[in-house]
């Protein structure tokens, strides 16, 4: 599912994106739950996917310096999970269920973005599993 720039966050504003995931079983390798890539050529990516069954953060900005992390606890199989990405300010923090298990400081600009849900841009890294309850706040 792809939507467009103007109806999710932007710039550096303030968001909250939050979802249940059930995953059948363990992905072989980096699934992306979401994906958001610009579109003003400076590339800035965020996605938040699985490694494996940890749930991971990649931010990526314009100067071409890649930031990821995975958090420590694992996703469990046929169980819904709730995980939560929020910024605030430069603040990134990633939530299972509504415990905070990683938090980065960037500075980062998303402008212009698209964002996919449930798929990267290239269609490589299909998150195959169910998504229930996502959600934009801003």
């Amino acid at each position: 599912m792809r939507f467009p720039s103007a109806t999710v966050p932007g710039t550096t504003q303030d968001f909250t994106i939050e979802m249940w995931i059930r995953i059948p079983a363990i992905p072989s390798g980096n699934v992306d739950v979401l994906t958001s890539i610009d579109d003003g050529g400076t590339y800035n990516v965020l996605n938040f996917e699985l490694n494996t069954d940890k749930v991971g953060l990649y931010l990526r900005d314009g100067s071409a310096t890649n930031y990821y992390t995975t958090a420590l606890n694992s996703v469990p199989i046929a169980a819904w999970t709730h995980i939560a990405l929020t910024r605030q300010g430069n603040t990134f923090r990633v939530f299972i269920n509504g415990v905070k298990k990683l938090e980065q400081v960037r500075t980062f600009n998303l402008q212009n973005v698209r964002y996919w849900v449930g798929q990267d841009n290239t269609n490589i890294r299909d998150y195959i599993g169910y998504i229930d309850d996502y959600r934009i706040t801003k």
